[in-house]
């Protein structure tokens, strides 16, 4: 996210392996995403397979959640966990914004137009089950 790189994910993670990963991610922290999964895996492709199923391998699908919506007077210390998705660290001024964003740090770190996340095919391999 934002050119930063997770550390590798199963194709069959489940959405709290994803979540972690990316909550590790300092272009996501000091906010965090909440991440579901799809409970089967989602067949795609021609029907042209055996008995009239998909030919393409099933895939899961995951959402993605910024869980910065939640308002939190920044003239308050936010270093309590007890405030989810929004950020963590000494009072700010009424007034202070995000330097990314120019959002107000009343909110979270990812709030308004965010950059898609995307899956860098260059990163993608095939393995026998462990991770190099």
């Amino acid at each position: 996210f934002v050119g930063e790189i997770t550390r590798p994910i199963n194709h069959d993670a489940s959405a709290e392996d994803v979540q972690d990963a990316l909550n590790q991610l300092t272009s996501i922290a000091p906010s965090a995403v909440v991440v579901t999964r799809t409970a089967e895996p989602v067949m795609t492709g021609p029907p042209d397979g055996s008995g009239g199923a998909s030919t393409q391998v099933g895939g899961y699908v995951w959402s993605v959640t910024f869980a910065s919506n939640t308002w939190v007077d920044p003239t308050e210390p936010h270093d309590l966990p007890n405030i989810p998705g929004n950020w963590f660290g000494p009072a700010a001024g009424v007034d202070d914004t995000w330097v990314d964003s120019g959002f107000s740090k009343a909110w979270g770190k990812n709030v308004g137009n965010v950059p898609m996340m995307e899956c860098l095919d260059a990163g993608l391999s095939t393995t026998n089950g462990e991770f190099p």
